[in-house]
């Protein structure tokens, strides 16, 4: 799964560090939010695990405000049922 940082950060931002330190020991939970019109649900798709070498800077599109994009990789695979229903745009 392709991941973007909230914006101002960059390879030093603590919040990068730290994921690029996380041990595949330690628990990372992946809550997602299908979309802001359904209020503040959030559904857990289980744990990730950053791709160690993936880590970029980047900047948002139209600004130059950076951003970092990294990688995750789930634990366990997402119900079918419940990724159409996050997918579906209709």
């Amino acid at each position: 799964m392709e991941w973007f940082s909230k914006k101002n950060r960059n390879l030093s931002s603590p919040d990068v560090r730290y994921l690029q330190s996380l041990a595949p020991t330690r628990r990372l939970p992946l809550f997602v939010q299908k979309n802001n019109d359904e209020g503040i649900k959030f559904y857990y798709l289980g744990n990730v695990e950053p791709r160690p070498n993936t880590f970029v800077q980047e900047s948002m599109p139209n600004s130059n405000t950076p951003v970092v994009k990294l990688h995750f990789d789930l634990n366990s695979p997402v119900e079918d049922s419940l990724y159409t229903y996050l997918t579906d745009t209709g």
